[in-house]
């Protein structure tokens, strides 16, 4: 939505008698005549700023507003809200205020329950203190310390902190979204086990069967009977051919990217064997920042009978994003490890962070654009300067869209031709702004792609 400055009149037409001060207040703000009137965005999440993270954005649109207003935000009804509310800023005209807002994890606040917030702005009048009241709202998210569900959605939580938890092993993909951090003790794994894909992977071919998957191996009945090894997302050939590790390395959907199982082996209908699993698929997204020992998403050996052996399946999907630090030990993503020419091929790994720390990755991870964490939150220009991290060779756009989601500007190019860090400039509307990249021929919508960051315009004095 865009908000359309009007400019005022000066004092001598308004009837005005208060006497403005120019070095305290914008140009055009009466403070006895202050007045609020909405907020962008609606709706703050627990958790967000907490634990290093980026703190959310909140704007508020006015008349009035003195450039010495302070901000106080209180729960309705009493509850600690657990805010810590930043230094706000002014614009030009005192009709837009910005102000960080970092949201505590609060164990007491469920997912199920959101709190009513009377967010009120106070600044000094001619004769007193003026305060202007405006709602808000706090959704709560619970935190994350046992094995998350097993049903294939994805999940947001204020905090994520397993220790030692076994994450499922059958089902949908695992997609772990903390509004804070995500800190994994010790090492997880989605991959497949025997004939069973990983969550989200497909299983082997039964006897004489292909696999499943996108890229699920082909069956060749005969005196060869081997099955084909399962491509990550282009089917392998059957017999002694291979998957092959095509697919989509920035991952932008994971409709189209999977582990797949290979096919089943089969000789002259007499005996046969069934394809390895293909390795699931995990997904751990933060604000602040995600530390994890280890993460396996690896296919497994095609079974074998006598001479005639299983397509093998490929290695699953590994994405692990943080607009702070990723810190992993070992990523492995690999197709099966069995010595055969119909092995399944690797699946993919893809990290998002300004501050990437891993020893061991099978195969190497795709860098995916990520902001920088010195972006500052409010700008007093139009055109935005930034730092955007990514790797060499890929290319994405850059998109910014208005708190209700309408796209504001035509997206732009960022190129990283030779370099891991591009400076880039962004128009931004006055008031609040999403800043978002996705990868070329994607869409903001697909969220497993999409990187955003909350900057306010505020016009300088």
């Amino acid at each position: 939505m865009r908000y359309l400055y009007l400019l005022g009149l000066g004092v001598a037409l308004c009837g005005c008698s208060w006497l403005y001060d120019p070095s305290g207040l914008p140009s055009q703000a009466n403070p006895d005549n202050l007045s609020v009137e909405r907020v962008e965005p609606t709706l703050l999440l627990e958790g967000i700023g907490d634990d290093g993270g980026r703190p959310a954005l909140l704007v508020i649109y006015g008349n009035d507003i003195a450039s010495d207003a302070t901000v106080t935000i209180e729960a309705k009804g009493g509850a600690d809200p657990m805010l810590i509310v930043g230094t706000p800023r002014v614009d030009r005209l005192g009709r837009v205020l910005a102000v960080p807002v970092t949201s505590r994890v609060n164990p007491g606040l469920s997912g199920a329950e959101t709190l009513v917030l009377d967010v009120a702005v106070r600044q000094p009048g001619s004769d007193g203190e003026r305060v202007a009241h405006v709602d808000w709202s706090l959704q709560g998210f619970d935190e994350l310390s046992a094995a998350p569900p097993n049903d294939g959605v994805a999940h947001i939580y204020s905090q994520v902190k397993l220790n030692g938890v076994t994450l499922p092993t059958t089902g949908g993909p695992v997609i772990l979204r903390s509004n804070s951090s995500i800190s994994i003790i010790g090492d997880v794994s989605v991959s497949a086990l025997l004939q069973k894909g990983g969550p989200g992977g497909g299983d082997g071919g039964d006897m004489g069967e292909a696999g499943t998957g996108p890229g699920a191996g082909a069956v060749v009945a005969g005196l060869s009977g081997d099955g084909g090894g399962a491509g990550f997302a282009e089917p392998g050939g059957g017999g002694a051919v291979g998957g092959k590790p095509t697919g989509d390395q920035l991952i932008t959907s994971y409709a189209d990217n999977a582990g797949s199982g290979g096919g089943g082996a089969k000789l002259v209908s007499v005996t046969g064997a069934t394809g390895g699993g293909g390795g699931g698929t995990l997904e751990l997204t933060a604000r602040g920042a995600v530390t994890i020992a280890g993460v396996a998403a690896t296919g497994a050996a095609g079974g074998e009978a006598g001479t005639v052996k299983g397509g093998g399946g490929s290695g699953g999907v590994i994405v692990l994003r943080s607009g702070v630090m990723v810190s992993a030990t070992s990523l492995d993503a690999s197709g099966s490890r069995a010595a055969q020419a119909n092995a399944g091929s690797n699946g993919r790994i893809r990290v998002d962070a300004p501050v990437i720390a891993t020893t061991n990755e099978a195969p190497k991870a795709v860098r995916g654009a990520m902001f920088g964490p010195e972006l500052a939150m409010v700008s007093d220009s139009e055109m935005l300067s930034f730092k955007l991290h990514g790797a060499e060779a890929l290319t994405f756009n850059i998109h910014v869209l208005a708190a209700s989601g309408a796209l504001t500007q035509t997206a732009s190019l960022a190129d990283f031709q030779n370099d891991d860090v591009l400076d880039l400039t962004a128009k931004l509307k006055p008031g609040y702004n999403r800043i978002c990249t996705t990868p070329v021929g994607s869409q903001v919508a697909l969220v497993e792609s999409t990187n955003c960051v909350e900057v306010a315009y505020l016009e300088p004095p």
